[in-house]
């Protein structure tokens, strides 16, 4: 034995080591010179050997916690990585193990690397309903007799418990001549589910040409997206889909009526007689002229009158 350099070990005629005092030094090598008995000595032969001594604990192998306890969302893509073991036990030389999962549905859902102690997601928790897992981790020593402790790590899932709900039906009227970009209405769902579970996009999908004239927001605001006069539809029927962080989605409806200046003015009579003489005031009213528009829109009810006078005139000359 040629290089200990602690002096702990002893190399005894019969080929054996035995440690002279306690090794408190983990990793540490020795080397052995195994050489023949060829006369002279300068025609004699050797060989080497290198060991490895590795100092395993005589206690039961210990975790840095009893208990841990992870939180993840239940639609992240697996595998992925929820705890590093590796990081909470007493040292490297230790192999781990999953001993148990409760509920039973857990089983095959996690995967636990026994050497870099990585404990991973193998399958989507979409699969299963349950709210926690409890994982019993073992780690074993490479002693002999080997040498474990547990440690009980829960992992709670948040779940996307609920579909966005969406409000009563929003029924509001506007004007053809409104400019793209005009507010309509505000359809606003909710989503009691945490994180971002609770977060809410919208989307319209609406009937028939329903997108080509309206658009909505990310915060569900609606607003038109066009002239409204180059089509004849009066009444939109405005579907949105509303979708949460996880994907569930709810239909809600918004009908929008549209006034639409469809007919025109009528007079009530069409031909009026009026007849004044010479004296007749300036800035009197001459006579009334009644019209009425079937619309119901105001500014389509507005109506611009002309007037062809015809004059008879009676003149009486003197000589």
């Amino acid at each position: 034995m040629i290089n200990d350099a602690l002096g702990i070990f002893e190399l005894r005629n019969t080929n054996q080591i035995y440690a002279k005092g306690v090794v408190k030094n983990d990793g540490l090598t020795i080397t052995i010179k195994a050489e023949d008995k060829t006369n002279p000595a300068s025609l004699r032969r050797s060989g080497y050997c290198s060991i490895k001594i590795n100092v395993l604990s005589d206690s039961k192998i210990k975790f840095q916690q009893n208990s841990y306890q992870v939180s993840v969302l239940e639609n992240l893509q697996a595998p992925f990585q929820v705890f590093d073991a590796s990081t909470n036990t007493p040292n490297s030389d230790v192999i781990l193990s999953i001993q148990s999962v409760t509920p039973n549905s857990g089983n095959g859902l996690f995967y636990l690397n026994p050497i870099t102690g990585s404990l991973a997601v193998g399958k989507t928790l979409t699969l299963d309903t349950q709210p926690e897992y409890k994982i019993v981790i073992k780690g074993t020593d490479r002693g002999q007799p080997a040498l474990s402790g547990l440690s009980t790590l829960t992992v709670k899932v948040i779940r996307n418990a609920r579909a966005p709900s969406c409000p009563a039906l929003k029924k509001v009227t506007i004007s053809e001549i409104v400019a793209p970009n005009t507010f309509v209405a505000t359809l606003t769902a909710t989503d009691t589910d945490p994180n971002e579970f609770g977060k809410i996009s919208y989307s319209l999908i609406g009937e028939a040409n329903v997108p080509t004239y309206f658009q909505i927001s990310s915060t569900g605001t609606i607003t038109t997206k066009t002239d409204l006069k180059t089509d004849s539809v009066l009444l939109y029927k405005l579907l949105v889909e509303a979708k949460d962080g996880g994907g569930k989605k709810s239909i809600c409806t918004a009908e929008v009526t549209v006034n639409r200046n469809l007919n025109s003015p009528v007079l009530r009579t069409l031909t009026y007689t009026k007849i004044v003489d010479s004296t007749y005031s300036l800035n009197t009213p001459l006579l009334k002229i009644d019209a009425t528009d079937a619309d119901s829109q105001v500014s389509s009810c507005i109506l611009s009158l002309s007037l062809s006078l015809s004059l008879s005139l009676s003149l009486s000359l003197g000589r």
